[in-house]
C-alpha cells in the first residue's frame, strides 16, 4: 500500500482520495507510442513476431522436422514480384502440402496402384525471405510422423510438386544442438542465416505499392496456443475533425472523411514512432485521440512512469493540454464530465485504484 505522500507525488489518475485533487488545475495524460507494427521493420517492430515465432518452433520434435527450402526460377519469371504473386496469388505451398498429404495413385489397368505414398504432417511452418535480386525463397519446416531416413520426402518428389523453382534443398536435424542453431538464428536475426539481413528485408519493388501485405510467416494455426492475432498496424481513413480550442469541444458538423487508403511499407516505414496515442484526463473532460509528437519527445519533456496496461503516465498543466490538442491527428473519443458532490469521476477509476491498492 503507498503512503499519502507516494499518491500525492503520482498522476491524479492514480490518486486514491478525491479531496487530493479536486481543485487541481492539472490533468492526467495516458499515452503509448504509436509504431508501424510491420514485422519487415526489423530492429523496431519484428521483436514480438521474432518471439512468438520462436515460441512456435519450441513445439516442433527436431527428430521429426525436415527443412526444405524452397525457391523461384529467374528463367521463369519476369521479375521478383511476379514470382511472389505466383506463388502467393496460387497458394502452391499450402497446396504442396496438401499434396504431401494426400500422395498420388495411378490406375494401371484394373488397378490403382499408389506412386507416392501420403506423408503424415504434423506440424509445419513457412518464412518468407528474399534474396538480393529481389526474388523471393522460402524455408518450410515439415514436422513428420516417424524419425529416420525413411521419412526422407526427397528431392525429385519435391521438384515434382513445386512449380515455381527447380532448386529445392531438404535436410534434416543430425543433432539437437544443429536445431537450436537454426532457432538461434532466427531469435537473433528474425532470418535464418548469419550476415545476411537482406533475407528480412522488403525489395524494392515492394516497398510502395499501397496497401500490399506479406506476410512473413505462415503454417499451421494456433502454433503458440493461444490463437492471438496480430494488431491492425494502419486505419484506413483519415478523419479531419475541428475543435474548440477554448472549450475542447469536438465540433461534429466539420468532421469528414477526406481520404480512405492504404499505406505503403514505405510510408509505414517512415511515419513509424512519429505519432503517440494519448488519453487526456482532466476533472471535466477527457480526450483520446492520435497525435503528432514522437514518443521520444514525450519522455524527454515529462517526467512520468510506466504503469502496465497504461502505458507512460505523467502529469500536464491545462496550458499543456491546449497544446496537445493543437497537435491532433485524429480524435477518437471526447466525454465532458460534470462534477457533483456525490460521485466524483468514478467511472475510470476502478483500475487505478486496484494499482495503488497492490502496490504496484
Amino acid at each position: 500500500m503507498k503512503s499519502q505522500a507516494e499518491i500525492s507525488e503520482l498522476p491524479i489518475l492514480v490518486k486514491n482520495d478525491e479531496e487530493l485533487w479536486r481543485d487541481e488545475k492539472v490533468g492526467s495524460c495516458q499515452v503509448g507510442s504509436r509504431n508501424c507494427g510491420s514485422v519487415w521493420d526489423t530492429g523496431k517492430c519484428d521483436q514480438s513476431w521474432i518471439n512468438r515465432e520462436y515460441k512456435a518452433l519450441q513445439q516442433f520434435n527436431y527428430k521429426q522436422t525436415r527443412h526444405i527450402v524452397l525457391t523461384a526460377d529467374p528463367g521463369k519469371y519476369e521479375s521478383g514480384q511476379d514470382a511472389y504473386n505466383d506463388v502467393k496469388v496460387n497458394r502452391r505451398i499450402s497446396e504442396l502440402i496438401r499434396k504431401l498429404r494426400r500422395g498420388k495413385k495411378e490406375k494401371i489397368g484394373k488397378k490403382w496402384v499408389e506412386v507416392r505414398k501420403p506423408i503424415t504432417i504434423t506440424n509445419w511452418r513457412v518464412y518468407q525471405e528474399w534474396h538480393k535480386s529481389g526474388f523471393p525463397h522460402w524455408h518450410l519446416l515439415v514436422e513428420v510422423a516417424g524419425i529416420g531416413w525413411r521419412t526422407k520426402i526427397g528431392g525429385d518428389v519435391l521438384r515434382s510438386l513445386w512449380e515455381p523453382g527447380k532448386w529445392v534443398k531438404e535436410t534434416y536435424f543430425a543433432s539437437h544442438q544443429h536445431w537450436l542453431n537454426l532457432l538461434g538464428d532466427l531469435r537473433t536475426n528474425g532470418y535464418f542465416g548469419k550476415k545476411k539481413n537482406h533475407q528480412a528485408t522488403l525489395p524494392e519493388w515492394a516497398l510502395d505499392i499501397p496497401g500490399l501485405v506479406v506476410h512473413r510467416s505462415s503454417g499451421k494455426r494456433n502454433l503458440n496456443g493461444d490463437g492471438s492475432k496480430p494488431r491492425p498496424s494502419d486505419s484506413n481513413e483519415v478523419i479531419d475533425e475541428n475543435i474548440d480550442l477554448v472549450t475542447g469541444e469536438i465540433l461534429l458538423d466539420s468532421c469528414r472523411v477526406t481520404a480512405h487508403y492504404r499505406r505503403s511499407y514505405r510510408e509505414k516505414f517512415a511515419h513509424c514512432g512519429k505519432t503517440i496515442w494519448a488519453k487526456i484526463t482532466s476533472k471535466t473532460e477527457m480526450v483520446e485521440g492520435i497525435f503528432k509528437i514522437p514518443f521520444k519527445d514525450i519522455r524527454a519533456r515529462h517526467k512520468g512512469s510506466y504503469v502496465e496496461r497504461f502505458g507512460y503516465v505523467f502529469r500536464i498543466s491545462m496550458e499543456e493540454i491546449r497544446e496537445f490538442i493543437t497537435r491532433r491527428e485524429k480524435i477518437i473519443r471526447h466525454e465532458c464530465h460534470v462534477p457533483s458532490s456525490e460521485s466524483y469521476f468514478r467511472w475510470a477509476w476502478t483500475a487505478w485504484d486496484k494499482t495503488v491498492k497492490e502496490g504496484v
